[in-house]
Formats: structure tokens, sequence, C-alpha cells
């Protein structure tokens, strides 16, 4: 049997096995992590029509165009503000609803905020 340093080459595996039980023993590849992907950014968000005259209790379509880098989502989030009427409302497929009780000279303005990156947003002013 050979011998290095004085101890048999069998004893000596023991022993590697023994110190590595805690851990270096690999019988498998060990699981790899991916990067997550880099869906890039959102360069803007613009609504159309920018502004419009609508009359009470009325239905008018605003659209959102989101410019992106990557596959970044091109997903908003729709809003209304200086409603007067809680009857005014825009749905999330940009939809304004604007109520019969709306004031006659209210200016409203209808938000289109980006899903990926809340900073950027596009408005609309609407003009009863």
């Amino acid at each position: 049997m050979k011998k290095l340093f004085g101890i048999t080459l069998t004893t000596l595996m023991l022993f590697a096995l023994i110190d590595c039980l805690g851990g270096c023993l690999l019988l498998e590849p060990s699981a790899r992590t991916e990067p997550a992907p880099v869906l890039g950014e959102v360069i803007s968000v613009k609504v159309s029509p920018a502004q419009v005259t609508v009359v009470r209790d009325t239905r008018r379509q605003f659209t959102a165009e989101v410019t992106v880098t990557g596959n970044a989502p091109q997903t908003v989030i729709w809003s209304v503000t200086g409603n007067t009427s809680s009857q005014t409302t825009i749905s999330q497929d940009g939809t304004l609803y604007v109520g019969r009780d709306e004031k006659s000279d209210a200016r409203l303005t209808i938000t289109a905020t980006s899903t990926f990156d809340g900073t950027k947003s596009g408005t609309a002013r609407v003009i009863i």
C-alpha cells in the first residue's frame, strides 16, 4: 500500500471524505441562478387627445402612447382630477364619463401613469 507522509492513501481519502461531509461533497451540479432579464425603461407617456371639450353626461375615449426601450411594459393607470362630481370617472381602458352634475366650468385633467415607472406620465385637459 502506498503511503504519503506516513499515512496510507486509503486513510487519507477517508479523512478527505469526512472533512467534506460538511458541504464540499457534491454529487450533482449546483443550481445556477440566471440573472434577471433587463426590461428596459419608459421614455415617455403621451395622452391623446391632448385637449378636448366634452359635454356633461357623455363619454370620451383617451389613448396613451407609451414609448419604451427593451421589453418594458407599455401599460398605464388612468386617473381624473379637477372633477366636482363623483359620477365623473375614467375607466382603466381610458374611457372618461362626465357626470350629469359636473360643473359646467370644470377643468379636468386626465393622467395616464406608467405601471412600470410611476415617474412617467402624460396628461390631457378636458373642458366641460
